[in-house]
């Protein structure tokens, strides 16, 4: 069991905005038991709740109308998401494989999802602060409204191939389905997701790295987004004594030089289909010097903090919830 807070206050200093606060107090469970089925296996089952906490985009109330028939507005009164999960994993290690299979059911009954509507009256809408959506307008927030339930299998595989070859492939398939009944919404699906790569040290302690994966369009409570797919190629060489320098030239989706983004929101009364194209075509060169000694092993923490618990959303696919506060 760990007590978790997190306190925010934010104000506008410049150009307009809404100053807002917010405070998240939460206590997480967890527990874990293991058996050893011999050398090299383990089994384990366990149980944890991970909470998932607003982030900046979700929780902003300024009325982004910068596209009058597309307005975002963030919802400062969000509480954290929390998801219970039951999981069983496999682990067998040796000196050519390594194998881990996960079977994980989460559910959570206060999601954080995006809602969208269309304006009906034909007169307009008038929000809080005397902000004004027009007649036929998609106005979008956020509520912990969602019921999810989600069903998925994990694995990881790394074969050292030999002393200068390793491959390794990571995936995940799960079946979500999400409800928000407050709202009447309902929405199921499948989701996939894969990736792998070879490290090959060539002559010349010439170390080359394929990599690539995908995944298939993720489901939300209103619809869907894009699936994507990435391939990337890296050549490095160490010099010097201890291998102190490092040059590495990189490149990665090389013959698609933009890559559109997908999103397809559905309501009572309308159908929403956005796109966004971002770069996609990659290459870089670096250089690196290593300074100091390596000649004792530090041991790591068992445990560690991991900023990895923040609600994704903004940025891309038309999902901002709001203007940046200083």
């Amino acid at each position: 069991m760990r007590y978790e807070q997190t306190i925010q206050e934010v104000k506008y200093l410049v150009g307009p905005g809404e100053n807002f606060d917010s405070n998240f107090s939460d206590l997480v469970p967890s527990v874990s038991l293991g058996i050893k089925l011999g050398k090299t296996q383990n089994l384990r089952g366990g149980y944890n709740m991970r909470i998932w906490r607003p982030g900046i985009w979700n929780l902003n109330p300024y009325f982004d109308n910068q596209n009058p028939m597309f307005i975002n507005q963030g919802n400062p009164n969000l509480k954290s998401e929390k998801s219970h999960s039951f999981d069983l994993s496999y682990s067998s290690f040796t000196s050519k494989f390594n194998i881990n299979l996960s079977l994980r059911h989460s559910f959570n009954n206060n999601g954080i999802e995006r809602i969208s509507r269309l304006i009906t009256d034909k007169d307009g809408e008038i929000f809080e602060g005397g902000h004004k959506a027009p007649y036929g307008a998609l106005y979008s927030t956020y509520g912990n409204i969602g019921k999810s339930r989600e069903t998925g299998l994990n694995f990881y595989l790394n074969w050292n191939a030999s002393p200068k070859t390793r491959i390794y492939v990571n995936g995940r398939g799960n079946y979500s389905d999400l409800r928000s009944p407050a709202q009447e919404l309902h929405n199921y699906g499948w989701n996939a997701s894969a990736y792998g790569g070879i490290q090959q040290t060539l002559p010349g302690k010439v170390r080359l790295s394929l990599n690539g994966g995908g995944s298939t369009p993720r489901i939300s409570l209103q619809g869907k987004g894009s699936g994507y797919s990435y391939y990337s190629l890296g050549l490095s060489r160490s010099f010097l004594k201890e291998e102190r320098l490092s040059l590495n030239i990189y490149c990665s989706n090389v013959l698609e030089k933009y890559r559109t983004y997908n999103n397809h929101t559905e309501g009572a009364n309308f159908i929403s289909k956005s796109s966004s194209k971002y770069p996609s075509r990659y290459y870089g060169f670096s250089i690196s010097y290593r300074l100091g000694e390596l000649k004792a092993s530090v041991k790591k923490a068992a445990r560690s903090i991991d900023n990895d618990d923040v609600k994704g959303g903004g940025g891309g696919g038309g999902n901002t919830g709001g203007g940046g506060g200083q």
